[in-house]
């Protein structure tokens, strides 16, 4: 990497200046000398308050039929003082992210007065921020398409798929020579897609916002791809989390009637599991409808009794509220291979609702304690007689404070009927 470094020095400071990165609308583009412009479906539009109509304002809209719904800024509802209705916390799933956003948002009513003098009205949810800059070419005239203004300006209206089609007619669409678009709504004409701005502008207009690019990016990319602190092998640098969980189990942990008793590591997010309950009993029918053709039901109906006599699980006592309510689903893992254990019953702590998290997300992972068994082999070896024990069960043996148990409940069933 530094021999490239050294290369891209010598490259003369006139061509260096060719190139720049701008930032665009859910893209990162390199611009180089070409004159190529994406626009997308925006303009200015009028709007105003239905119950004020002296209230309005000229707001860039940005009409978009990937939305299901309409959207409107903060800051523009504050200014046409628009009623708010049906407070509530939408889930928004913006593009490239894989959950959705929690956002706290109203219904207002809003109307857009088009160029006909038409009166559109419109429901939209309010949002605090809409999205970047975007590049809008202006026109008024279909037949007057040269020398055009272009200008960077952030929408304060997005309309969505519920009411797209209220303002533009896909049949009315025309190429331009700039190989762009021309759209006819009712709110005007509206110029999008891909082509040569310089041959709709005047002058060619950049966003506000630049990212540069550097090699320090890719660098730090490399270096985490070798390293191998997934593993475990390398121990990773001091990690705020995994100190914090640290220090928690040492402050929490108690001993009590010969067994050492811990509390969950939460994050703040523990608001956010869901109860599971139904989930689980779906999954225990489908369990029991497994055992019994595999004959492998009284063995798993024995381990739980086995687990409850040992004091390793308990039954739940009635009207207990205590803590997190949540629960988790449970399942077989078979290996006939081995000589003691050939049926084990592991929780699945990764099951959630859509919308909500596991109990695996809403806790902290801990430090990772690989890289001491290092140690410990080495220790191992050192000496000339060593000693070797297995603790029977060992995760079994540490037990949950009382407080800490409902949020690791189950679902049982009797053996003899059957009944959930």
């Amino acid at each position: 990497m530094s021999q490239r470094n050294e290369e891209q020095e010598r490259i003369e400071p006139s061509k260096r200046k060719d190139c720049s990165t701008s930032l665009y609308n859910s893209t990162l583009t390199t611009r180089s000398k070409q004159t190529k412009e994406t626009l997308l479906l925006c303009k200015e539009i009028k709007v105003f308050n239905p119950s004020q109509p002296q209230l309005q304002q000229n707001a860039l809209a940005l009409f978009d039929i990937g939305s299901q719904l309409s959207f409107i800024s903060k800051k523009l509802s504050r200014q046409l003082k628009l009623t708010e209705t049906e407070t509530q916390i939408m889930r928004i799933a913006p593009f490239g992210m894989k959950e959705p956003k929690s956002c706290p948002t109203a219904r207002i009513q809003l109307n857009v007065l088009t160029t006909e003098s038409e009166i559109i009205p419109l429901q939209a949810n309010i949002i605090d921020y809409l999205t970047n800059e975007l590049q809008v070419v202006e026109t008024s005239n279909e037949f007057q398409i040269q020398n055009l203004t272009n200008y960077w300006k952030k929408p304060d209206v997005l309309i969505g798929a519920d009411y797209f089609f209220k303002f533009i007619s896909l049949q009315e669409i025309k190429e331009l020579k700039s190989r762009h678009m021309l759209v006819q709504s009712k709110v005007g004409p509206m110029i999008v897609g891909s082509g040569d701005i310089k041959k709709l502008c005047k002058n060619e207009l950049y966003p506000k916002e630049v990212v540069y690019s550097t090699n320090a990016n890719i660098n730090s990319e490399l270096e985490n791809f070798w390293k191998l602190e997934t593993i475990g092998i390398q121990e990773s640098p001091q990690d705020d989390d995994d100190d914090q969980a640290l220090k928690h189990f040492k402050r929490t942990i108690i001993k009590q009637a010969g067994r050492y008793q811990v509390c969950w590591p939460w994050k703040d997010s523990k608001q956010k599991l869901s109860n599971n309950d139904g989930l689980c009993l779906g999954r225990l029918k489908n369990l029991i409808n497994r055992l019994q053709h595999n004959s492998n039901l009284h063995s798993y109906h024995q381990i739980l009794m086995d687990q409850l006599h040992s004091g390793i699980i308990e039954e739940v006592p009635p009207k207990d509220e205590v803590g997190v309510i949540h629960y988790l689903p449970h399942h077989e893992v078979l290996t006939p291979s081995k000589s003691t254990t050939k049926l084990r019953i592991v929780y699945d702590a990764s099951a959630h609702h859509k919308g909500f998290k596991s109990l695996n997300e809403v806790l902290y992972r801990g430090p990772v304690m690989l890289p001491d068994l290092v140690g410990v082999i080495l220790r191992f070896r050192m000496m000339k007689i060593v000693i070797t024990a297995d603790i029977e069960k060992a995760f079994l043996q540490l037990e949950l404070q009382n407080e800490e148990r409902n949020c690791t409940r189950f679902l049982c069933y009797h053996i003899v009927s059957l009944k959930y």
